[in-house]
């Protein structure tokens, strides 16, 4: 549509034009070593893949290492912002001995990423160790592939295991509360050194490909398969395949004699600005792979205050998928208060937390305050506004509901609908916003349903409130959708929800013993549903026809 501007004496006529303007491909270049510990591998080819397209992996470009295991590749670097860039490095001789012949096993890797920076890498047994393990959910046939964001934030993490220019262990992992405060340092060098072996002394490689053989799978054939085998098996073939790691020390710092993992399991250990935990709650995921954390108490250098004066915490943690403070966060008001278990996000990206009212026994607010301060839900926006009142004075913020229903709140849910969940811990009830509406509150109660804390939501909309703190035993108490099946007097309708209360099934699954959150496994067919019950004494589950059976101890 054309447009008019008018200025003294001129007349300017504007015409709309769509200008298209396509992205292009950058000129790049990478340059790096494909090594085993300090020495470099010769005759190594090196490929460099670009995926995360929406189609099949492809090849950038590819290089031959010389003899110092130097490569240099030049490509034309993908214009789409959902793009990863990895290397792999396959084949090549890092024997003394200067003969022809190559080591067919050896296959490492790394992940550039999707930054522009470093251009130089050094591609090594950390590097493959690291990107096997990040990437072990996005593994397609000989390479990875996924969807976004889950893909990206998986080459991220790489950076978070090995520095993917030098090829040492990455700055998170080696630094304080990781690094020797953790086994995983040495556990994620010993996996290093597992590969250094067949690496270096291709006559050792069977042995390592019989042990990450995954139980009824094929064996692998290359360094990276058996690094991501073993990823995928933690728990398979522990102490051999921890026998043969104490036969290569190429990396330091790894597990000693007597030190034998339970798995090959790599957690590292994320603390933000380190001036902001204390007492971390419960975490919900977005949609970009963001987590948003509920915090207890506020954060005080003595953890175990003995004059016990330290106050729930009134911010609402984020962190990105590597681990930092997200833009913005913490977020502070909208009513928080020493929230518990209570955090979701709803259709809308909107985060909800149950304000449980941790604090001291000591602390400044007393407890009439405190009593005040735990009987509401905050809501705050996807960019962390605050979309709930804030505490004034005596006025403790938060949505509270018209029936003012909510008590101590714990478990808090969304459904697919909106509908916001609320496990009442305090008061023995479950209270839902309907469409996420506090003055459309309801509140629902039953005989059996007591102190109730964790909710799960099926894939088909069922609410499972799970009761029992310090109660032996306590049954879990399934509410379905399914009008009509053992009413009782859960039996009402949630308007705009699509779900019709009622009681399905009281159920003791006779293996949970104080049981605190519950989930579903969310397959299809709801008669072969399976839900764990998170209890003191390991995990109970039960099928939809109540059969009891042990997910784990």
């Amino acid at each position: 549509m054309a447009q008019w501007l008018s200025f003294p004496n001129i007349l300017i006529r504007l015409a709309a034009v769509s200008i298209f303007v396509p992205q292009l491909a950058v000129a790049d270049e990478f340059q790096g070593w494909v090594k085993t510990g300090g020495k470099g591998i010769r005759s190594s080819n090196v490929t460099l893949y670009a995926t995360g397209e929406g189609a099949d992996p492809r090849i950038l470009g590819s290089d031959t290492t010389g003899k110092n295991g130097f490569f240099q590749i030049d490509f034309e670097r993908p214009p789409s912002e959902n793009a990863v860039l990895y290397l792999i490095a396959e084949g090549g001789n890092a024997a003394d001995d200067p003969g022809p012949r190559s080591n067919g096993a050896i296959r490492l890797a790394t992940m550039p990423g999707r930054q522009h920076k470093p251009r130089k890498f050094v591609i090594n047994e950390r590097s493959t160790v690291a990107t096997a393990y990040a990437l072990a959910q996005f593994v397609e046939g000989a390479g990875f592939d996924g969807p976004y964001p889950g893909l990206r934030n998986a080459a991220d993490t790489v950076r978070n295991l090995v520095n993917v220019r030098t090829g040492i262990v990455g700055r998170v992992l080696r630094a304080p509360p990781n690094g020797h405060f953790t086994s995983t340092m040495a556990t994620f060098n010993s996996l290093a050194n597992l590969l250094a072996g067949c690496v270096q002394n291709p006559g050792d490689c069977n042995e390592l490909f019989a042990l990450a053989t995954p139980p009824a799978g094929t064996a692998p054939t290359d360094t990276l398969a058996a690094a991501i085998n073993i990823a995928h098996n933690p728990g398979s073939q522990v102490p051999a395949l921890f026998a043969l790691s104490l036969g290569n020390d190429t990396y330091k710092n790894a597990l000693e004699p007597g030190q034998q993992p339970d798995a090959w399991i790599l957690a590292i250990r994320y603390i933000g600005n380190r001036r902001e935990l204390n007492g971390p709650g419960n975490i919900a995921f977005d949609a970009e792979g963001n987590a948003w954390v509920v915090n207890n108490y506020v954060f005080h250098r003595n953890r175990f205050d003995p004059a016990g004066r330290v106050c729930g915490d009134d911010h609402l943690l984020r962190f990105t998928p590597t681990g930092e403070d997200f833009p913005g966060a913490p977020y502070q008001g909208g009513g928080v208060y020493g929230a518990g278990f209570g955090v979701t996000l709803d259709p809308h990206g909107d985060a909800w937390v149950g304000n449980f009212g941790f604090q001291g026994s000591d602390c400044a607010n007393g407890k009439a305050l405190q009593s005040e301060l735990s009987r509401s839900v905050s809501q705050f926006s996807s960019n962390g506004e605050t979309i709930s009142p804030d505490r004034e004075g005596l006025d403790p913020g938060g949505w509270q509901g018209s029936l003012l229903a909510i008590r101590q709140p714990q478990g808090t849910v969304s459904d697919q609908h909106g509908n916001i969940w609320v496990a009442s811990c305090g008061g023995d009830n479950v209270v839902v916003f309907k469409d996420g509406k506090p003055e459309r509150d309801a509140s629902y109660t039953a005989p059996g349903l007591s102190k109730p804390f964790g909710i799960a939501i099926d894939g088909e909309s069922a609410l499972e409130p799970v009761t029992g703190v310090g109660v032996h035993s306590e049954p879990l108490r399934r509410i379905a959708h399914e009008l009509g099946i053992e009413p009782s007097t859960l039996e009402k309708d949630v308007g705009g929800s699509r779900l019709d209360l009622c009681v399905l099934a009281a159920h003791d699954t006779g293996q949970a013993n104080s049981p605190l959150g519950v989930g579903d496994d969310q397959v299809l067919r709801r008669e072969r549903s399976r839900r764990a019950v998170e209890s003191l004494q390991g995990l109970a589950g039960q099928r939809s026809a109540h059969d009891d059976f042990v997910v784990g101890q």
